[in-house]
């Protein structure tokens, strides 16, 4: 071993003590100070550096200058000069955290409604911290569950997360552990389940697993490497794959997945291309990768049945697409899988007819499995956006056009009526609810751009249209999250013709959601599964019912959702500030520039983001809510690509600003962006 306590040289009295069986290595170092940090790394061979497999903290030489101190404040520096490679950070004597909400009872499997979250795209100060300030956001939603996209540590700094290398480290791009920690430690105490995306199909060559047994011509793990496969086993692998047969992967895997729940109470993990866990050869035919593998079904089976053997009702939510035989194992064994319904849903607020059937993709039933294990999403972070598809290939009809704004939100409100009123877990992806309309490939419009970082559009609320999609979102996941009818299995789907309906069949209450989603106005069939009064979820308003196979007209895109019982009226108020925006000043209210502003409001700093198609001169200016200017961003030429502004709410004159409504202007030669920023004290 070689660090800090080294001096970084080589010290006979640091080499490390062989176990007896020659599995381990081990050594005791005394003299360290307790919670002082210590950088240290295995020199192996005399030949190869790396950094503990299972350190929580990795220091990097290429990418840990670009991180901001915003971000990660009081980063310990990397020994430059002194080594190479990663190095990994110990801190013994480290103060345990201290948990506040230390027993969090998880939410029932058939009430889960997961929001599916990327830290880096959901706010523009791309920490833990910000997360944690914007879960009242979540909350007024209703979620009861977060989905993180992997944070641990992973390849490069601006990245999804799929390409990881230290499994037990928290990437530092977000900010220190102590930080997810407070975020999941608030979740829980706002109710809201914490589910981890892990990602164990392979990782990439920093991996110190793989760099000990490495062909360095190719990159590939050797024959000899006890944890990866020479040669990748299914046609979708990227970097390096795990050998899931080893019993040295198993531990390995085990171990990891322990740790995130024992040190991070972790509720539960998304396994990522879990399909991939094969090792049986299928070079590059994706149907024989996907047909039933019995050994893949025993990786998993033995995976999941450790996590539960330690940790009982740990949500093990399966990436798969697999052969429905092989799910429907796994499924019947206590595994979750997710549901893609992207096409069916996206073909029925576009208003084309075809594809458009959702009940397989949404329905545990339809798949003959055996409880409600299937998690439906109607968007995720590998499909295309709803509404980006809406307004650029929607279908028209006369005056009717899908592709309007207005009319593909009002069209989501229809989606999502006839999605969470489907019993059994559901999930969105972020920003879903106010009808996210970039790309997955923005800016680019190409592949090249897929994992790239998308705008964060928490200006959407200032829409009024979008705001009532957001409520919309929020008294649906209401009425699925608090009624225990929605955990039923007795339910009927119809949904192969343009009128869609969903029945949820209990004793406690009926629900029948229907839904228009042709071009014209039409009678739509009910079937009310009795006669008498029911009520309209979203007015209050009572409907006598004396025909069960009575008929409602509805014009395109419109939904109703009728229970027969009273409930509270969900708000679907829109706030003033939304519907009559102020324009102070005369600043002007164009968007060619695409600004999004977050966290708004904001007590330490907010960040404006822009992106410019060329370079140009720029002029970034915040006023006050009567025209006056307060301090001036930016005056200087900035180049093509995506920029940041950061305010820390000090004004041209070095005083701090008092606490109000605040306005800023971008101006270019293109034209000019503008946006409100809210200060609290």
């Amino acid at each position: 071993a070689v660090g800090d306590f080294s001096n970084w040289e080589l010290d006979p009295q640091y080499r490390m003590i062989k176990s007896q069986n020659g599995e381990r290595y081990w050594i005791d170092i005394h003299g360290l100070t307790p919670g002082a940090e210590v950088r240290f790394q295995y020199l192996v061979d005399n030949d190869i550096r790396i950094a503990d497999p299972n350190t929580e903290k990795v220091l990097d030489p290429n990418l840990d200058g670009a991180i901001n101190p915003i971000f990660y404040p009081n980063l310990i520096p990397y020994p430059a000069g002194k080594t190479t490679e990663a190095v990994a950070v110990m801190q013994p004597g480290e103060p345990a955290y201290n948990w506040q909400v230390p027993n969090f009872q998880k939410p029932d499997v058939r009430d889960l409604v997961v929001y599916e979250l990327l830290v880096r795209d959901f706010v523009n100060i791309h920490t833990f911290d910000k997360v944690r300030d914007s879960l009242s956001y979540l909350k007024k939603l209703g979620i009861n569950a977060i989905e993180f996209m992997p944070w641990t540590e992973f390849d490069g700094n601006e990245s999804w997360g799929y390409g990881p290398n230290f499994f037990f480290a928290v990437d530092k791009t977000y900010g220190p552990k102590e930080k997810l920690k407070q975020l999941i430690d608030e979740c829980h105490a706002q109710g809201i389940a914490v589910i981890m995306d892990v990602v164990l199909n392979h990782a990439f060559g920093l991996n110190p697993y793989v760099r000990l047994w490495q062909n360095k011509e190719t990159g590939k793990p050797t024959p000899q490497n006890p944890f990866f496969n020479p040669q990748d086993m299914h046609p979708f692998s990227v970097g390096l794959d795990f050998n899931h047969e080893s019993q040295y992967t198993k531990d390995y895997c085990d171990t990891i997945l322990a740790h995130w729940i024992a040190e991070y109470k972790i509720d539960g993990f998304r396994f990522d291309l879990s399909k991939g866990f094969t090792q049986n050869y299928t070079g590059s035919d994706v149907g024989a990768w996907g047909a039933y593998d019995l050994s893949r079904i025993n990786i998993i089976k033995r995976m999941v049945s450790k996590i539960w053997q330690n940790y009982p009702f740990t949500y093990a939510i399966l990436e798969h697409f697999a052969d429905n035989t092989e799910e429907t194992e796994l499924a019947n064994f206590g595994c979750m899988f997710w549901g893609k319904a992207n096409t069916p849903y996206n073909q029925a607020t576009m208003g084309w007819a075809s594809d458009w059937d959702f009940e397989w993709h949404t329905s545990y039933q339809a798949r003959g499995w055996a409880m409600h294990n299937l998690m439906a999403f109607m968007e995720s972070h590998d499909e295309e956006r709803l509404m980006f598809r809406n307004i650029n290939y929607g279908n028209i009809s006369g005056t009717y056009n899908t592709k309007s704004i207005p009319t593909a939100l009002e069209r989501m409100g229809a989606g999502a009526a006839l999605f969470f009123t489907i019993p059994g877990p559901k999930m969105l992806w972020q920003f879903g609810e106010l009808g996210y309309d970039y790309s997955i490939n923005w800016p680019s419009n190409t592949d090249v751009s897929r994992t790239a970082p998308k705008p964060v559009k928490w200006d959407y609320l200032m829409d009024a249209n979008r705001h009532r999609l957001f409520k919309t979102y929020s008294a649906l996941i209401k009425l699925k999250t608090e009624n225990t009818a929605f955990r039923t299995s007795s339910y009927d789907i119809s949904a192969w013709g343009s009128q869609k309906q969903v029945y949820v069949n209990d004793p406690s209450m009926n629900c029948v959601a229907i839904a228009n989603f042709g071009m014209q106005n039409q009678d739509c069939y009910t079937g009310f599964q009795h006669t008498g009064t029911w009520y309209d979820y979203f007015s209050g308003q009572p409907l006598t019912v004396n025909d069960v196979n009575m008929t409602i007209n509805l014009a395109p895109g419109k939904f109703k959702v009728f229970t027969d019982q009273q409930l509270a009226l969900p708000d679907m108020s829109i706030p003033d500030s939304v519907l009559f925006p102020p324009n102070p000043g005369g600043i002007e209210d164009r968007l060619p520039l695409n600004s999004r502003v977050a966290p708004n409001p904001f007590s330490e700093h907010v960040v404006i983001q822009y992106y410019l198609n060329e370079g140009t001169q720029v002029k970034a200016e915040v006023f006050d809510i009567s025209g006056r200017l307060v301090a001036i961003l930016a005056d200087e030429y900035q180049a093509s690509g995506l920029q940041d502004l950061f305010w820390d709410g000090i004004s041209s004159s070095g005083n701090k600003a008092e606490a109000g409504t605040y306005y800023y202007r971008i101006s270019t030669a293109k034209g000019v962006s503008s946006g409100k920023l809210v200060l609290q004290k």
